[in-house]
């Protein structure tokens, strides 16, 4: 009985703590944030939001990459999102941002302007990205 009870009380304790706070002692292995997107009224059903963690030194490619996350069915609202990446693959020196867009399909139909700088030389690992509606265009 007493196993039964602390196994239940186990239970609630997990359901009932807050959930950790994302990045709290300066683990460099996760950029958090919130998703704006400028003038959204819907997406439709197989819209998805890519992030990017990229290497600003390198040009726009796969190889840039450093860590990318996928949500599946983007609300147009404000949305969190952490994107966790491998602590190993960065250099202290180097230039780091943080790059958004939501697709359907092949169509890019929002994005930032810009990756925006994280994690590295006094940037934030917690950075809110407001992603603007482009121009139809294919998605890489």
């Amino acid at each position: 009985m007493n196993r039964l009870l602390a196994a239940l009380l186990a239970s609630l304790l997990a359901v009932a703590a807050p959930p950790a706070a994302a990045n709290p002692d300066g683990d460099e292995t996760v950029v958090i944030g919130t998703l704006t997107y400028r003038g959204a009224t819907a997406f439709p059903k197989n819209a998805r939001v890519v992030l990017q963690l990229v290497d600003l030194s390198r040009p726009m490619t796969s190889a840039s990459v450093i860590a990318e996350l996928t949500i599946l069915d983007p609300k147009p609202v404000a949305w969190p999102y952490q994107l966790q990446y491998p602590a190993q693959a960065i250099d202290k020196k180097g230039q780091y941002g943080i790059y958004a867009k939501v697709v359907a399909g092949k169509d890019v139909l929002f994005a930032t302007q810009q990756a925006a700088p994280v994690i590295t030389l006094g940037n934030p690992s917690k950075r809110d990205l407001v992603l603007e509606p482009v121009a139809r265009r294919a998605a890489n």
